[in-house]
């Protein structure tokens, strides 16, 4: 009884293994990362560069291992979290407060950068405002 409870265990595990493929939103994202020299200047240029960089091709073909909602899935010029590059990326938009916005490299996702007050900046980040819009204030 013992190897038959062992055996159905082992192929629940295969098929829950197979069913869930182990690339995350933040992996997708990771994908998709790049240095840049620069970010867009204004909403014109984000547009084109977004273009370029077409996360939508990205969620196509990913899609079926990430859970997140394609709409959030997006077009980022952001810096990294050691603030020594600037990163294109596509990932999960979200909510910004008070900080700058960072692509942070080791978990692929898009966050505040808690030690870097772009309030201060000139242009300066907004109290709050949408990842997306990080270029607006680097």
């Amino acid at each position: 009884m013992w190897c038959i409870e062992q055996l159905s265990f082992f192929l629940l595990w295969i098929c829950i293994d197979y069913t869930f493929p182990s690339l995350s939103c933040g992996d997708l994202s990771l994908e998709t990362m790049k240095v840049v020299a620069s970010c867009p200047s204004n909403e014109d240029e984000k547009k084109q560069f977004a273009t370029n960089k077409n996360c939508e091709r990205y969620w196509n073909l990913y899609k079926h291992q990430c859970i997140e909602d394609h709409l959030k899935f997006q077009y980022h010029c952001v810096i990294n979290n050691y603030r020594n590059e600037t990163i294109e990326v596509c990932a999960i938009k979200t909510k910004i407060y008070g900080y700058c916005t960072e692509f942070n490299v080791v978990g692929g996702i898009i966050q505040n950068h808690l030690g870097y007050d772009c309030t201060k900046f000139d242009p300066p980040c907004k109290d709050n405002y949408t990842s997306t819009d990080a270029y607006l204030c680097m």
